[in-house]
């Protein structure tokens, strides 16, 4: 509050945002408010008033480093300087502006870094092979030309990058990578895509999209059965996302059998996984879907 005030906006209505801000937030009933935090609302208003609060910061480290040297987007931010010990007394200052507004930097998340490591760090030369990728799918390429050229760049990405896996960013390369290679339906991830579900679960859903995409009905019920089975899967959402997908599957004959089954044991409670109530929820879904599959795959080849 004491940062938007700085603002040139109306007191009565910054008076009007605040007791609408104090009304959404959710609050125990038997605890007052703690005076922290945003509600997120759907027009992604919490977002835009963080960014107005940034504004007086923002002042500040362009005075001390220059308008073409400093970059935000919302929380994240980029600051160019001549030499590591500037960026040091930079850093200093960011603690001081941020303090000010009662904020704190995140120093896991702070590098200094030289161009020619941060061109590593970021993989730019990833990403803009991944960039001329994204260009293709938008083209208007016909249809098999232009998976084949997908498929060729994101194997470029792979064989030029996994060399680099433990290195920067490379975990949003790797999550591009997915879901272009799912485009492409290349099939080269294949045999790491549980470990990396497992393993990161922010992308588990871009992993399941990619083999739903790149391999059959009957490859992703058992991908999706290995996943939820697994003693490293421990978290609730994976575990719904990977149930909800099946929902995107045509099966048929067997494949209709083995869905029907996990729906039914998800049903009964008998997959101890986490976040069973939630998926339990979601399998009812499943069963008249793929009961209309099977009556709809008879009526076909009974026709006369």
């Amino acid at each position: 509050e004491e940062a938007v005030r700085g603002l040139r906006v109306p007191t009565r209505m910054i008076g009007l945002l605040f007791f609408l801000l104090e009304r959404l937030s959710i609050r125990q009933d038997d605890a007052g408010s703690h005076g922290i935090s945003l509600p997120v609302d759907e027009f992604d208003c919490s977002r835009t008033l963080a960014h107005m609060v940034l504004f007086s910061y923002d002042d500040a480290i362009v005075k001390a480093a220059g308008e073409d040297a400093y970059v935000r987007w919302m929380d994240d931010q980029v600051m160019g300087v001549q030499s590591r010990a500037d960026g040091l007394r930079l850093l200093g200052l960011v603690g001081r502006a941020l303090g000010r507004l009662h904020l704190t930097p995140n120093a896991k998340k702070t590098r200094i870094l030289s161009l020619s490591e941060a061109r590593r760090h970021y993989h730019l030369d990833l990403n803009h092979i991944l960039d001329q990728a994204e260009s293709v799918v938008r083209s208007n390429l016909p249809f098999g030309a232009k998976r084949r050229r997908v498929r060729k760049l994101t194997q470029q990405v792979w064989a030029k990058g996994r060399q680099y896996e433990k290195i920067g960013e490379f975990g949003k390369v790797l999550k591009r990578l997915y879901r272009l290679a799912g485009v492409a339906g290349a099939r080269f991830l294949r045999r790491r895509a549980l470990r990396d579900a497992l393993s990161n679960p922010e992308i588990a859903e871009r992993v399941c999209d990619y083999m739903r995409t790149s391999g059959s009905v009957l490859e992703y019920i058992n991908f999706v059965e290995r996943l939820v089975g697994s003693d490293e899967q421990v978290y609730a959402s994976v575990n719904l996302a990977a149930v909800e997908s099946l929902l995107r599957l045509e099966p048929a004959g067997y494949e209709t059998r083995r869905l029907r089954t996990l729906a039914t044991r998800l049903l009964r409670g008998q997959l101890n996984i986490p976040g069973l109530d939630e998926c339990r929820a979601v399998a009812p879904l499943l069963i008249p879907l793929f009961c209309v599959l099977v009556i709809a795959d008879h009526y076909q080849h009974c026709r006369p």
